[in-house]
């Protein structure tokens, strides 16, 4: 028995049916797996393995041919002409060894698999995955040829390069290869037994339609799948919209092909698949040391096929060094790339205003003093753009359990799909935090009230301020009160947003509970388009009075054609135009903060830049006809029916419960885009006392230009008028940030969620990918959130550099994300879709009250769909359609 033992593991050829464990040095980490998933009762696919020893001599005999082209740099010929030498020498040889494995252990199998299995291949540092050639649906007859090709592609140039990347040298080159019974699935994928991006214990189970390879390859559309190890729950599923499948083709010289199947968003497992995946990882976990990347794959029949498992090859890493980040939500307040002014400003606000915000609700000074760490970097700076540390809010959210309690209101009100990559820290029951919740919830009219009276005693007391009058020191001083005095009431914003939150879940919690069609239930956006009068529009309708006051004088109109410093001069010139000149400035006065990227401090206001009024009211003019305040006698209708219809055969309990969340629902959305105004105008403070210590530094001779300011960190300003800055070079520092700051513009748009591990290097070379990703490209059918009702057509007009002059009459306007400053661009479009924001985002709320169709949370919008497409949106359901 041991002399057959020691001659089946120097065989040059091992089958599965052999009893011995076969030598991974001599036939692969991936055969040697095969043959212990076999032993521990799991359903393999018969297969056999050629050894490396059967290849060494074909490969010998050209070593020198190889070594050669290695030299020249030719790498890109050795594959095909290792290839042509293999069949030329060794067809023979390579028919004849697998030719009696085939007559007596697969004598009634007449289609096969043929995989790579080299000695390096699947091992805990180097996977190989994808890099050398897989062939599916083999015959007996085309078997020669396909595991000459596999062989090899052990030496193609993709093989090559990712050896050189491992530090694995190409000699000695030890490949073997697998051939297995080809299994033609019904639906096969790929099951994680730990979670590789966020490296958590989970369970991540990738499947679609077909044989694995489409799976692997992104070739068809998947269904995951998060599993929860210990229990087998699903804990999170991403569910797509199924088109392809990968399956044999009707020639079989073609191998495995995509074919087109009937569209399908049903999940591909069923609960009891699940459950059987779930008990054979539990089995492999429990055979194999570390976490495992497995493919598997069910069957006609419904039987489960195991195909191969490999160690995940990604670096052990303790959990607590991921950081999660996500700007899904303040994209909208920064978009793009940031200065690092802009950046440390919103550092110090976020940091001073939260952790105010969480003394107000916990009574808890002392535990948010000795978790600073936290506060001070709620918001990252990464590549130039700002992103949420996700893991630091959830950790300052766990402060009050009330909160911490209902994820899905968090993850509402942080803008957020879902927080599953964070390891979010448990809390327990408060009764002080829910306490304190209800005490500023019922006294919320009285703190609304105060807001606006301290705000605008604040900012009354400096609008007026000739800041350029003042010394840098004497601005220092003016900025340090303002802060201080808006730092002390700005809690009540966040309070304001939390209670409008929290009060739209429990709103759709009640509708979900009650008898209403799914209609009726979209009569919610119908109700939030009757908020109430809003700073925000105020702005909007000063601009159409300024176009009727120039509509009804022919010769003003035609001005507008002028370019933009002959416009301006007139107005201000000719006593003709006095009137509207005086309700141009009153504009300016009152309103000329709300501009594009208008909380980017470097973005200059109407102040700075009177042109930028002027672009707005001729874009306005040349689509007049189009605009349209609100759609009132519509949204009416549809309101009332909501109101006296939607809780209708419902308890009177639920009907009252209905009115008074409508009324909170209706009166927070008016407060929360008011208050977002006064942050508006705050910022445009802000702008004027750097703009003006800028201009001091210029003429001083540190700054070679005044808007160089913006180049600058906030301390690295203070600390030269307080004496205490390290270098007073800062035209060089300026010089370095410029360049750097151009380079980051200049790069594709990063996703909006991403991971990364250790220290923050502020780039995005070591961050992963967290951003779902959509079905294909040649789809024309998208999906968002629905948050402003109707249904319209037009033209797609995407805008990723939002300018006041872009030319949009009527079309639907397309956008990665929008800030308060789009309303101008907003009111000339018929339609609004956006990839980023959430229901109660600006972008919604701003729609619902122009009465324009709006959806948002559209991935890739901006690239599935193209310029000038005609499309279809449906602004209660959310579909979009284009042609």
């Amino acid at each position: 028995m041991k002399k057959h033992s020691r001659n089946v593991r120097t065989s040059p050829v091992y089958s599965s049916s052999n009893f011995c464990a076969p030598d991974p040095g001599r036939v692969g980490n991936k055969a040697a797996n095969l043959w212990r998933l076999s032993k521990i009762g799991l359903c393999v696919p018969r297969w056999f393995v050629i050894s490396h020893n059967a290849f060494d001599d074909l490969m010998e005999q050209h070593r020198i041919d190889v070594k050669k082209l290695l030299e020249t740099h030719d790498i890109g010929r050795i594959e095909t002409v290792l290839l042509e030498k293999i069949l030329s020498s060794g067809r023979q040889t390579l028919d004849a060894l697998i030719r009696k494995h085939l007559d007596d252990d697969f004598n009634n199998i007449s289609l096969f698999s043929v995989r790579s299995s080299a000695i390096d291949e699947d091992s805990k540092h180097a996977s190989f995955a994808g890099m050398m050639n897989s062939y599916l649906y083999v015959t007996k007859e085309g078997l020669v040829d396909k595991i000459a090709q596999c062989a090899a592609s052990a030496l193609s140039e993709r093989a090559i390069l990712y050896r050189h990347a491992c530090g694995i040298s190409v000699f000695p080159l030890r490949i073997a290869v697998i051939v297995q019974e080809m299994i033609d699935s019904e639906k096969s994928g790929v099951i994680f037994t730990r979670d590789p991006v966020s490296n958590t214990s989970n369970y991540v189970i990738t499947v679609g339609y077909g044989v694995g390879e489409g799976v692997v390859s992104n070739t068809v559309e998947t269904d995951t799948y998060w599993i929860d190890s210990k229990t087998g729950e699903v804990s999170r599923s991403r569910i797509d919209i199924k088109k392809s499948k990968i399956s044999m083709s009707k020639n079989f010289h073609k191998g495995a092909v995509v074919t087109s199947i009937k569209a399908s968003s049903t999940p591909i497992l069923t609960s009891d698949e699940i459950q059987t995946l779930f008990r054979m990882i539990n089995a492999v976990a429990s055979n194999f040391d570390g976490p495992q990347d497995i493919e598997w794959a069910f069957d006609a029949s419904g039987k489960l096929h195991l195909l191969q498992t490999r160690p995940i090859t990604s670096k052990e890493r303790d959990s607590e060094d991921i950081t999660v980040w996500d700007n899904s939500n303040i994209v909208e307040s920064y978009p793009g790339v940031t200065t690092p002014l802009t950046y440390s400003f919103a550092r110090n606000v976020y940091e001073n205003v939260m952790k105010r915000t969480v003394i107000r609700l916990t009574l808890n000074r002392k535990g948010v003093e000795e978790s600073s760490p936290i506060f001070e970097t709620l918001i990252g700076y990464l590549d130039g753009r700002i992103y949420y540390n996700m893991t630091n809010w959830y950790s300052m959210v766990s402060f009050n359990p009330a909160l911490a309690k209902d994820k899905t209101a968090c993850n509402r009100m942080l803008g957020i799909e879902d927080n599953s990559a964070v390891n979010t820290p448990s809390v327990p029951i408060s009764y002080v935090s829910y306490a304190t919740l209800l005490w500023r919830f019922i006294f919320k009219g009285y703190f609304r009230r105060h807001f606006y009276r301290c705000f605008e005693k604040f900012y009354t007391e400096y609008a007026e301020t000739d800041f350029d009058a003042c010394s840098p020191g004497a601005l220092y001083v003016i900025f340090k009160k303002l802060e201080a005095g808006l730092f002390r009431i700005w809690p009540i914003t966040i309070e304001n947003d939390i209670f409008l939150i929290f009060s739209y879940e429990l709103m759709n919690r009640l509708l979900n509970k009650t008898d209403l069609s799914d209609r009726k239930k979209n009569h919610l956006h119908y109700l939030l388009s009757r908020a109430g009068d809003m700073e925000s529009l105020k702005p909007v309708q000063s601009v159409l009075n300024l176009c009727k006051m120039i509509q009804h004088r022919p010769g003003l109109k035609a001005l507008f054609n002028l370019d933009d410093e002959r416009i301006l001069r007139s107005l201000r010139e000719n006593p003709e135009y006095k009137d509207v000149y005086g309700s141009f400035l009153n504009h300016i006065q009152n309103y000329g903060d709300r501009i594009l990227h208008e909380l980017k401090l470097e973005t200059k206001s109407m102040y700075d830049d009177p042109t930028i009024l002027i672009q707005v009211i001729r874009r306005a003019l040349s689509c007049e006809k189009n605009l349209n305040l609100k759609r009132t006698g519509f949204i009416n209708d549809h309101v009332n029916e909501t109101d006296n219809l939607s809780m209708t055969g419902n308890s009177g309990l639920r009907r009252f419960l209905f009115r008074c969340l409508s009324k909170i629902i209706r009166e927070g959305i008016v407060h929360r885009e008011n208050m977002r105004f006064a942050r508006t105008r705050a910022y445009g403070l802000v702008k004027k006392i750097f703009r003006s210590i800028g201009r001091s530094y210029h003429r001083i001779g540190l700054l070679a230009q005044p808007d160089d300011i913006f180049f600058l960190a906030m301390n690295e300003i203070f600390s030269v008028i307080r004496g205490s800055a390290i270098d007073l070079d800062l035209k060089h520092t300026v010089r370095i940030r410029k360049e750097r700051y151009l380079r980051q513009s200049r790069s594709p748009t990063p996703p909006s969620r991403l991971i990364t591990r250790g220290m923050n290097t502020g780039t995005f070379q070591d961050a992963y990918d967290l951003q779902t990703k959509t079905s294909k490209k040649n789809d024309t059918n998208l999906r968002g959130i629905a948050c402003s009702p109707g249904r319209v057509s037009g033209r797609a007009r995407i805008v990723t550099k939002p300018d006041p002059d872009i030319e949009i009459n009527g079309d639907i306007l397309i956008a990665e994300m929008t800030d308060p400053g789009w309303v101008f661009l907003m009111m000339r479009a018929n339609g609004l879709i956006v990839e980023r924001g959430s229901v109660l985002s600006h972008t919604a709320i701003i729609g619902r009250e122009l009465g324009i169709p709006t959806i948002v949370g559209v991935k890739d919008a901006t690239t599935r769909i193209s310029e000038g497409s005609m499309l279809h949106m449906n602004g209660d359901t959310g579909e979009i359609q284009w042609q």
